[in-house]
């Protein structure tokens, strides 16, 4: 896993944590909505198993099936095609570019499955994909 990747999204979704509802916790939550970053994009993609870790972690689930962020839910970047390459981002929301393996695509029906709000294929080949 990229450490380096791990770290800058969990500082992105720093607010998304839960503190204990005491002085010190208040302090935490305070740094951490103040070092959120809503208009995020890691410095380098990683595969889809690493992404799903990744975002279970930034987002404090036990689970990678809990739903975390809106109707987001770590577990749906598993339903992209094997070999993708996932560039972890937040615009607002949670946000991915997907480099996709050469000859495949994702449909309409993979869409619909991962309930993603937005669906942009991206001038370099990626695909955006964001829930609100």
């Amino acid at each position: 896993m990229n450490k380096k990747v791990l770290a800058a999204t969990k500082r992105a979704y720093g607010d998304s944590q839960q503190f204990p509802d005491t002085i010190a916790g208040q302090l935490a939550s305070t740094k951490a909505y103040k070092a959120r970053n809503l208009n995020f994009r890691a410095s380098a993609p990683v595969s889809v198993e690493d992404a799903v870790l990744i975002m279970q972690e930034s987002l404090c689930l036990a689970s990678p099936v809990e739903e975390g962020y809106n109707n987001f839910s770590p577990i749906l970047l598993a339903k992209l095609p094997v070999g993708s390459e996932i560039t972890l981002a937040r615009e607002g929301s949670v946000c991915v570019y997907v480099k996709l393996p050469k000859g495949q695509t994702i449909d309409a029906r993979t869409q619909r499955a991962m309930m993603v709000d937005e669906f942009h294929p991206q001038s370099d080949g990626t695909v955006r994909l964001w829930w609100d």
